[in-house]
Order: structure tokens, then C-alpha cells, then sequence
């Protein structure tokens, strides 16, 4: 039996985007080895990442969420149960602008988030939250209709709210 190597062939018509990441170039190249199997490294091109290429950070240590956390806490119940919304669930900030008081399992402890980064709709994802948002969500959205998102905002607005809050913190 012959060894499959990890690399693939020709190695020239790939480029190394990051550890274990190689994109193709336009000239053919990097799909499969001559022997017809996968060669690992394909296999972990969307593996996640903790650093950008750049070397930064794509995400908040635990003293930052904190941090975070605390600084939204000081503002009016809105703006802190979105930040909070956020900080539990892991959603972009459009899926949480997307939310409905019918996205909200009371009872399981959980909140429904539809993807909205897929190219198709009804990719649903149910995350669950701890009991005291579940509080604050239910004090939110009494008086709202089921259909009716939480937060009235566009993105550009969360987005701002969200600078804001990290910049406090």
C-alpha cells in the first residue's frame, strides 16, 4: 500500500491562507491527490479560528465579557437585555435584531435564531439562555405582539450601541 500524503499536489497551485487553511488558485490545483483521497488539510478549510490573519482576536476573553457585561448593565433595560442577548447566545447582531417574542421557549430555557447568513431561509437554531434573561426578555416583551421583533432597530444601530457599550468597558 502506498502512503497518502497530506499535502496537496501540485503543492505550487495552492497558497497558504493560515495553519491548515489552503485556497486554490485560479489555475486549477488543491481538490484531491493522485491516489483520489482527500488530503486533510482541505478537510479543516473552514475550521474555526480563534485570530484573523492579521494575528488579532476575533473574540472576547471571559474578563472582557464581564466587563462587558457590567457596562450594559448600566444602561436602560432595552440596550442591556440586547447586550445581553448577544453575549449569551453568540449571534450576529442581525439575528438578534431579527427576534421575535414567539423566538422564545419560556418554558425549555431556550431562544430560537434563525441564521441569517445562509443564502436560504428556515435555518433555525434553538440556543439556550440562562433564567434570569429569560426575566428580563419576558418583562421586554409583555406588551409586544407575538410577531413583532424586540428591538426596533436597524443594524447600523445595534452596531453602534454595541461600540458603545465595549468602549465603556
Amino acid at each position: 500500500m502506498s502512503r497518502r500524503t497530506l499535502l496537496p499536489r501540485p503543492v505550487t497551485k495552492c497558497r497558504l491562507l493560515s495553519l491548515g487553511e489552503w485556497k486554490p488558485r485560479k489555475s486549477g490545483g488543491c481538490s484531491k491527490n493522485q491516489e483520489g483521497g482527500d488530503f486533510q488539510i482541505a478537510r479543516n478549510r473552514n475550521a474555526q479560528s480563534l485570530y484573523t490573519a492579521m494575528g488579532q482576536r476575533k473574540y472576547l476573553t471571559k474578563a472582557e465579557r464581564g466587563k462587558f457585561m457590567v457596562a450594559a448593565s448600566r444602561r436602560d433595560a432595552e440596550i442591556a437585555t440586547f447586550c445581553r442577548i448577544m453575549c449569551e447566545t453568540g449571534c450576529r447582531i442581525s439575528e438578534a435584531l431579527a427576534l421575535c417574542p414567539h423566538h422564545i421557549d419560556h418554558d425549555a430555557g431556550m431562544i430560537v435564531i434563525e441564521s441569517l447568513k445562509k443564502k436560504r431561509t428556515g435555518d433555525f437554531r434553538a440556543v439556550p439562555i440562562s433564567p434570569d434573561l429569560i426575566r428580563q426578555l419576558k418583562a421586554l416583551t409583555a406588551s409586544r405582539s407575538p410577531s413583532e421583533p424586540i428591538w426596533q432597530w436597524c443594524r447600523m444601530t445595534g452596531y453602534r450601541r454595541i461600540k458603545e457599550i465595549m468602549s465603556e468597558a
